[in-house]
Protein backbone atom coordinates (compact mmCIF):
# COMPACT_ATOMS: atom_id res chain seq x y z
CA UNK A 1 0.00 0.00 0.00
CA UNK A 2 1.21 3.50 -0.57
CA UNK A 3 1.53 6.01 1.82
CA UNK A 4 -1.08 8.03 3.40
CA UNK A 5 -1.00 11.65 1.28
CA UNK A 6 -2.56 14.24 4.23
CA UNK A 7 -5.06 16.76 3.45
CA UNK A 8 -3.21 19.83 4.17
CA UNK A 9 -5.22 23.01 5.58
CA UNK A 10 -8.33 20.98 6.79
CA UNK A 11 -8.30 19.35 9.83
CA UNK A 12 -11.12 17.86 11.74
CA UNK A 13 -11.53 17.24 16.02
CA UNK A 14 -14.30 15.35 17.55
CA UNK A 15 -16.70 17.59 18.68
CA UNK A 16 -16.88 19.22 22.27
CA UNK A 17 -18.51 17.38 24.70
CA UNK A 18 -21.49 19.83 25.07
CA UNK A 19 -22.05 19.56 21.69
CA UNK A 20 -25.29 18.67 20.43
CA UNK A 21 -25.77 15.25 19.18
CA UNK A 22 -26.31 16.05 15.43
CA UNK A 23 -22.84 17.47 15.53
CA UNK A 24 -20.04 15.18 14.30
CA UNK A 25 -17.19 16.74 13.82
CA UNK A 26 -15.69 19.82 14.28
CA UNK A 27 -13.48 21.39 11.02
CA UNK A 28 -11.18 23.50 10.66
CA UNK A 29 -9.54 25.56 7.47
CA UNK A 30 -6.50 26.98 6.72
CA UNK A 31 -7.82 29.08 3.44
CA UNK A 32 -3.81 29.63 2.69
CA UNK A 33 -2.42 26.20 3.45
CA UNK A 34 -5.58 24.43 1.41
CA UNK A 35 -5.22 26.64 -1.25
CA UNK A 36 -1.57 25.78 -1.50
CA UNK A 37 -2.22 22.17 -1.11
CA UNK A 38 -5.18 22.21 -3.95
CA UNK A 39 -3.07 24.00 -6.43
CA UNK A 40 -0.53 20.96 -6.52
CA UNK A 41 -3.85 18.72 -8.16
CA UNK A 42 -4.01 18.53 -11.55
CA UNK A 43 -7.52 16.94 -11.29
CA UNK A 44 -11.41 18.65 -10.61
CA UNK A 45 -11.92 16.21 -8.42
CA UNK A 46 -10.30 14.83 -5.28
CA UNK A 47 -11.65 12.02 -3.25
CA UNK A 48 -10.87 12.29 0.61
CA UNK A 49 -12.25 9.86 3.49
CA UNK A 50 -11.92 10.97 7.26
CA UNK A 51 -10.15 7.91 9.11
CA UNK A 52 -9.31 7.40 12.65
CA UNK A 53 -5.63 6.55 13.59
CA UNK A 54 -4.47 3.67 15.87
CA UNK A 55 -4.74 6.85 19.23
CA UNK A 56 -8.01 7.92 17.89
CA UNK A 57 -6.73 10.82 16.70
CA UNK A 58 -9.18 11.90 13.45
CA UNK A 59 -7.83 13.05 9.88
CA UNK A 60 -8.32 13.89 6.51
CA UNK A 61 -6.31 11.38 3.61
CA UNK A 62 -6.56 11.44 -0.15
CA UNK A 63 -8.78 7.70 -1.24
CA UNK A 64 -6.04 5.95 -2.99
CA UNK A 65 -8.30 3.12 -3.50
CA UNK A 66 -8.12 1.96 -6.90
CA UNK A 67 -10.91 2.22 -9.00
CA UNK A 68 -9.71 -0.24 -12.01
CA UNK A 69 -11.36 -2.37 -14.36
CA UNK A 70 -14.07 -4.54 -11.94
CA UNK A 71 -12.94 -8.31 -11.55
CA UNK A 72 -15.06 -10.47 -13.98
CA UNK A 73 -17.77 -13.32 -12.55
CA UNK A 74 -15.97 -16.22 -13.21
CA UNK A 75 -17.38 -19.72 -15.26
CA UNK A 76 -19.63 -21.33 -13.11
CA UNK A 77 -17.94 -24.56 -12.16
CA UNK A 78 -19.87 -27.22 -14.21
CA UNK A 79 -18.93 -30.09 -11.78
CA UNK A 80 -21.69 -27.93 -9.12
CA UNK A 81 -24.00 -26.88 -11.59
CA UNK A 82 -27.42 -27.18 -11.89
CA UNK A 83 -29.37 -26.22 -14.69
CA UNK A 84 -32.68 -27.12 -13.07
CA UNK A 85 -32.04 -25.31 -9.68
CA UNK A 86 -34.76 -22.54 -8.92
CA UNK A 87 -31.94 -20.51 -6.85
CA UNK A 88 -32.07 -17.66 -9.35
CA UNK A 89 -28.18 -16.93 -9.06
Amino acid sequence: MTDKEFVDGLRVYRPNDNAPAFVKADVVITRKELGNWLRTKDTDEIRIQLLESQKGVWYFAVNQYDRGEKPTDPAPDDAHFDPDSDIPF
